[in-house]
C-alpha cells in the first residue's frame, strides 16, 4: 500500500502542476492512460522472471494515476457544477469511491480461494474496466469554463458553460443566465481577485517564503488558501482514517470466527457507502462548516469509548467480546467519518482556491494527503503490534487529535456551501470564517440571485461592462 500510496502522492502534485497546461477534461484522460500502464504491469506476473519487480513498479505507476485521476476529478467537478449542485456532486463522487471499494473486495472475495495465477490476473485485468470507461465519458464532456476563461478563450468557455447549463430545448432565460454567469467569471478574472498567471515554482515560492512572516496568512490577516488547504487535508487524517482501514485485517484475524479479513471489508465498505447518503442529508441542513465541526466531536467521541473498551481487557479478560465491540464501533467511526469528513474536506479543498491557482492548490493539498497515507502505511504495521497502544493509548491520542481537528473546523473553515466560486474568492477575503454564514454580497460584488438570501439580483459597479459573446 506505501508504493501506491508514494505514486498518488507525487501524482497528485504532478497533476496540479499539469492542470493549467493540459486542461482539466484531458488531465482526467491522462490520469486514465498512466493507471492503465501501471496495471498493465501488473499483469506480468508469470511471463518474466523479475515479476515482483514488475509488480512494485506497476503499482508505484498505478498509484501516479490515481493522484493524477484525484486532482483532475474534483478540479473538474469544482468548476464545472452549478453551485447548488456542487456539493452534493462531489459527495456522489465520494460515495462512487466507496463502492468502487466494494465492488473490488467482492471480487477478490470471489477469487479468493483460487491460488493459481489465473486467479491473480482476473483480479488485477478487472482494473482495466474503470479508467477506460472514465476517460471514453470525459471524452463527450465539454472543457471547464474557468480554466477556458483563465487561459484567454471566452468563446470556447461560453460554448463550454452553454452545454453544461441550458437544458435543451433551449430559452432565452437560460441563455441569459448562461450569460450571467459567465459575465461573473470573466469579470472576477479581470478585476485580479487571482493572479493570471501563476507558475508552480512561483506559487510554492511564495507560499513557503512570502507568508513566513504573517504565519501563512495573506494580506487581508486571512490564511492562505494553499495553506488552508494543506491543514484541512492533515486535519482529516488526524481523525486516524488511514490506521484505521489499515489495521482492520490485523483486529479481524486476532478473532477465529472472523479470521477471513475480506468479510470485514466488505462489511466496512458497504457502511462508507451508506454514509454517502447521509452526508447529503446532514450538508443540506447544517452546511459544509458545522457538519465538519459536529462530524469531528462524533469522532472524537467513537474513540474515547473505543479506548475506553480497550481498557476494559485488563480487567475483565475478555478479548473475544472486546474485539467484537471495537469492531463495532470501527464500524461506527467509519460511518461518521465517511458522512462528515471524508467528501466535506475535497468539497472544501476545491472551492476555496482562486481559479487562476486552483489547480496548483489542490496538487498540492492533495499531494500532502497522500503523503500522509504513505507515513500511515509505514508505521501502522509496529503499532499494531504493541498490545497496549492498539487497546487504549492510539485511540486516545486519536480522540485528542480529533478534537483538535475541530477547534479548526471552528476557527478557520469559512461556509462556502452553495456560493458561486467567484464569491468565495471575495469571502475568504472580506469575513471572518465564523460568520461566513452570514455573509451577503456586496454591492461592489456580484449581479446574480444569492441562494441564501433570496435576492434576485446584487447591484453591479459601474465599472464594469457586461462580458457579451459575438454569437449575441
Amino acid at each position: 500500500m506505501s508504493i501506491l500510496f508514494c505514486g498518488a502522492s507525487f501524482g497528485a502534485i504532478s497533476g496540479g502542476a499539469l492542470g493549467d497546461r493540459l486542461g482539466r477534461k484531458w488531465l482526467i484522460q491522462l490520469s486514465s492512460a498512466v493507471y492503465v500502464v501501471g496495471v498493465s504491469l501488473q499483469m506480468a506476473v508469470g511471463f518474466y522472471d523479475s515479476a515482483l519487480v514488475l509488480v512494485l513498479i506497476g503499482r508505484l505507476i498505478g498509484g501516479f494515476g490515481v493522484g493524477i485521476n484525484s486532482v483532475g476529478t474534483v478540479l473538474y467537478m469544482t468548476e464545472t457544477c452549478h453551485s447548488s449542485l456542487r456539493g452534493y456532486l462531489i459527495a456522489g463522487y465520494q460515495g462512487c469511491v466507496a463502492l468502487g471499494l466494494l465492488v473490488a473486495t467482492s471480487i477478490a472475495f470471489l477469487v479468493g480461494r483460487d491460488t493459481d495465477i489465473s486467479a491473480y490476473r482476473c483480479l488485477v485485468a478487472c482494473q482495466f474496466i474503470w479508467p477506460i470507461l472514465l476517460a471514453i465519458g470525459v471524452t463527450f464532456t465539454p472543457e471547464s469554463p474557468r480554466h477556458l476563461v483563465n487561459m484567454g478563450r471566452n468563446e470556447e468557455a461560453y460554448t463550454a458553460l452553454d452545454r453544461l447549463r441550458n437544458p435543451k430545448p433551449q430559452s432565452e432565460l437560460n441563455k441569459q443566465r448562461v450569460g450571467m454567469e459567465l459575465s461573473e467569471i470573466y469579470f472576477s478574472h479581470e478585476t485580479g481577485l487571482g493572479p493570471e498567471r501563476v507558475s508552480f515554482r512561483e506559487l510554492v515560492k511564495e507560499w513557503f517564503c512570502a507568508r513566513v512572516k504573517g504565519i501563512a496568512r495573506t494580506p487581508h490577516r486571512r490564511i492562505h488558501p494553499l495553506s488552508f488547504s494543506v491543514f484541512l487535508h492533515t486535519m482529516y487524517q488526524c481523525t486516524g482514517i488511514n490506521f484505521i482501514m489499515l489495521s482492520l485485517p490485523s483486529l479481524a484475524e486476532s478473532d477465529e470466527a472472523l479470521s477471513d479479513p475480506l468479510v470485514i471489508a466488505l462489511v466496512f465498505s458497504f457502511v462508507r457507502l451508506c454514509a454517502t447518503p447521509t452526508y447529503m442529508l446532514i450538508f443540506r441542513k447544517l452546511g459544509q462548516r458545522r457538519t465538519l465541526f459536529f462530524g469531528g466531536l462524533a469522532v472524537s467521541s467513537c474513540h474515547f469509548l473505543t479506548a475506553i473498551v480497550g481498557m476494559a481487557v485488563s480487567l475483565t479478560h475478555e478479548e473475544f467480546v472486546v474485539n467484537r465491540v471495537q469492531l463495532v464501533f470501527m464500524a461506527l467511526f467509519l460511518f461518521l467519518v465517511a458522512s462528515s469528513w471524508a467528501p466535506a474536506v475535497w468539497i472544501i479543498a476545491g472551492e476555496i482556491p482562486c481559479t487562476a491557482t486552483r489547480s496548483r492548490d489542490i496538487g498540492i493539498s492533495a499531494g500532502v494527503h497522500w503523503l500522509w497515507a504513505v507515513f500511515a502505511s509505514v508505521y501502522t504495521p509496529y503499532l499494531i503490534e504493541i498490545e497496549w497502544a492498539r487497546r487504549s493509548a492510539i485511540f486516545l491520542l486519536l480522540a485528542f487529535l480529533s478534537l483538535g481537528s475541530c477547534l479548526f473546523a471552528y476557527y478557520f473553515v469559512p461556509e462556502t456551501s452553495r456560493l458561486f466560486l467567484e464569491y468565495i474568492e471575495v469571502i475568504i477575503q472580506e469575513s471572518d470564517p465564523r460568520v461566513t454564514r452570514e455573509w451577503k454580497p456586496s454591492d461592489t460584488f456580484g449581479w446574480r440571485r444569492d441562494p441564501r438570501t433570496e435576492v434576485k439580483h446584487c447591484r453591479v459597479p459601474r465599472v464594469r461592462k457586461r462580458w457579451t459573446s459575438l454569437r449575441e
